[in-house]
């Protein structure tokens, strides 16, 4: 199940698709919070969803959820492609989904309870940040194991600039995170 071809591919993208369904029902919540006040929010309340803590939730499922699953399914479909190689390690590929989607239901669940590092697109807190660090370099290695066993000699620049991704996200994340700390 974990060793199927492209399985890995498959499985960012479904779960990137039912993480899109999470951020615009949010999104949602918000839209009809700003048209009338009392129409939701009274409900919500007693559930301690503000608009302050579903903004961030809504941000951060469409960043970490979404799109970033998203870009990694890409990823994972098109560089076996380009490079003419079976993925390096489908069940380790399988393995990030599966971590990557518990870490976005975590920051969902902290980010509700209010546990925020209280900055604009960074908010969630530092073991969380960690282990998307870790994923992300779970993913860079699969994928650059896999470039490391090509077949085809040509090397696209387009596989060049996807290999770059997991790099100057875990670049950008940590120096945006690392402004915090000082």
């Amino acid at each position: 199940m974990f060793d199927q071809e492209g399985s890995t591919a498959r499985r960012f993208v479904y779960s990137a698709v039912f993480w899109l369904i999470i951020p615009i029902t949010y999104g949602l919540l918000l839209a009809l919070h700003l048209w009338k006040p009392d129409l939701i929010f009274p409900w919500l309340n007693p559930l301690h969803l503000s608009f302050g803590r579903l903004r961030p939730m809504h941000v951060n499922t469409a960043t970490f959820g979404w799109l970033s699953m998203a870009q990694l399914g890409a990823m994972f479909y098109i560089i076996p492609r380009l490079i003419g190689a079976k993925l390096y390690s489908e069940r380790l590929g399988n393995w990030t989904v599966v971590i990557w989607n518990l870490a976005i239901l975590a920051a969902n669940i902290t980010l509700a309870l209010g546990m925020t590092q209280g900055r604009e697109y960074a908010e969630l807190i530092w073991p969380i940040d960690v282990g998307v660090m870790l994923l992300l370099g779970m993913a860079g290695y699969n994928l650059f194991m896999t470039v490391a066993r090509r077949k085809e000699k040509q090397f696209y620049n387009i596989a060049l600039q996807q290999l770059r991704c997991p790099r100057d996200f875990c670049r950008t994340f940590s120096s945006a995170n690392d402004a915090n700390l000082r």
